[in-house]
């Protein structure tokens, strides 16, 4: 089971899992159940970076608090908190998964920004506006994906899952 999977089983009736209607019980069950076993491939990136950078951007804040702190801030109540949750993750997820390519592109660039990759989201922010040729710009954006993974000490906060995702894209578009 995906932590996506598990989401949608909670949400009928998130006391059975959880115990009381608040968000923070929420928060620390879905923590335990993805700590339970960190080498399973659970989607958790899905909840714990793309929604919490969705959510960040959304309300337009820069601190660091995570993405049950920041329903909590917006909605004044663990309860009101819970209920936003289920409808806002159902709300990202639809965007999330209907993303195209470039969409996709624009969202790293978005992440970069937040962790502050400022150097390498410019370059790809420039390549993206100012590339004409559509097999030009793959290339570039191969390159600099390609340097991202070569690098990942460099970019320890970097979604590495997503990079790897869009270079499997731009593999499929550009053939050699």
């Amino acid at each position: 089971m995906n932590i996506i999977e598990l989401i949608n089983l909670i949400r009928p009736r998130p006391e059975l899992f959880i115990g009381e209607h608040d968000i923070f019980c929420l928060e620390a069950f879905l923590n335990g159940w993805y700590y339970r076993n960190q080498e399973e491939e659970v989607k958790a990136n899905i909840l714990y970076k793309d929604f919490y950078y969705w959510l960040r951007k959304k309300y337009h804040l820069r601190d660091s608090r995570g993405w049950a702190n920041i329903l909590f801030y917006k909605f004044k109540t663990k309860e009101k908190a819970l209920d936003a949750f289920f409808e806002l993750f159902d709300t990202f997820y639809q965007e999330h998964i209907s993303r195209d390519f470039f969409g996709k592109v624009k969202w790293f660039i978005i992440t970069l920004e937040d962790e502050g990759y400022k150097e390498i989201a410019h370059l790809l922010k420039e390549d993206m506006k100012y590339t004409t040729s559509g097999t030009e710009l793959c290339i570039k954006l191969q390159s600099h994906l390609n340097t991202i993974l070569q690098k990942r000490s460099t970019y320890p906060r970097v979604h590495l899952s997503l990079v790897e995702e869009l270079l499997k894209e731009l593999n499929e578009k550009v053939t050699f």
